[in-house]
């Protein structure tokens, strides 16, 4: 008898798929702003508070290049699995990090200012 190791270790037969995981990422940085916002807004701290609007940024950005990413057809020739997936979110989530903290898109700025305006 035969055993196949990949079909135990497969995100699908775990019940948790790149989609879930993503889903779960994501609210636990939602959940993250949202303190940081807090304690920035509590202790009228303008340096928090425009460190939380780059977080915030990033993920919005995040979002895009995980969207754009996915109108990518798969092929055969670069090979797909799991650690591949995981590899390219992890990448694609440091590039939205980079892009935020250039300040290229003044959404944190817009946001900031917005926010600001509380303390």
């Amino acid at each position: 008898m035969r055993v196949d190791n990949n079909a135990a270790s497969s995100p699908t037969s775990i019940g948790l798929g790149q989609n879930q995981i993503n889903i779960n990422k994501e609210q636990s940085q939602a959940s993250k702003f949202a303190r940081e916002l807090e304690n920035a807004v509590n202790k009228k701290d303008q340096a928090k508070l425009y460190k939380s609007c780059q977080e915030l940024e990033s993920v919005f950005l995040n979002q895009i290049l995980q969207s754009m990413r996915n109108t990518i057809p798969k092929s055969d020739f670069t090979g797909h699995s799991y650690a591949t997936d995981l590899w390219e979110s992890m990448l694609f989530e440091e590039y939205a990090k980079e892009i935020s903290k250039s300040n290229s898109t003044g959404l944190a700025d817009i946001i900031f200012r917005q926010l600001s305006q509380k303390l």
